[in-house]
């Protein structure tokens, strides 16, 4: 142990500057333990509350007759493609084709019932359990979730994420 390139270098450097390294080290370490637990404090605090008022929403547009388009096994396909294009190289253009399949308003809700909160890649290895809005408005810009909702207003349905 100790003969690495890396250890040579680090063993070479005045003790100020092995100070500096060290500070630097365990700093990245606080901020990357803050930041994974401000993301699971946000994830509890606020999963599942979207993901019951979709569910009641669907049940009210389904008493005026307007009923999810697909079946749960096509919804939930979606889902994961969702839930894969949303990681943390985000693939908007799959995110687009999904929403260009939604008909109507129950669809999008159906959708974000199945979707439910879910594991989802944030960072390189960092998950964090999301809703499909959550996700989105994560892993989306304002421009790239505009045009979400342009998809969406364009059909006439009435939801925006």
């Amino acid at each position: 142990m100790g003969n690495g390139k890396l250890y040579s270098t680090y063993s070479q450097l005045p003790t100020w500057a092995k100070g500096v390294v060290a500070t630097l080290g365990i700093g990245t370490i606080i901020v990357s333990g803050f930041l994974v637990y401000k993301g699971i404090k946000r994830a509890v605090t606020s999963s599942g509350q979207s993901n019951f008022q979709a569910q009641d929403d669907l049940k009210n547009l389904g008493s005026q007759g307007i009923k999810p388009s697909y079946s749960d096994t096509q919804f939930a396909t979606w889902s994961e493609k969702l839930a894969y294009s949303l990681a943390y190289n985000t693939d908007e253009d799959m995110v687009y084709q999904v929403m260009g399949f939604m008909k109507n308003t129950a669809d999008v809700l159906k959708l974000v019932q199945v979707f439910g909160t879910r594991e989802v890649e944030t960072f390189p290895f960092i998950f964090q359990k999301a809703t499909l809005g959550e996700a989105i408005t994560s892993a989306m810009n304002t421009s790239e979730i505009s045009k979400v909702n342009k998809i969406l207003s364009d059909k006439k349905i009435n939801f925006q994420f």
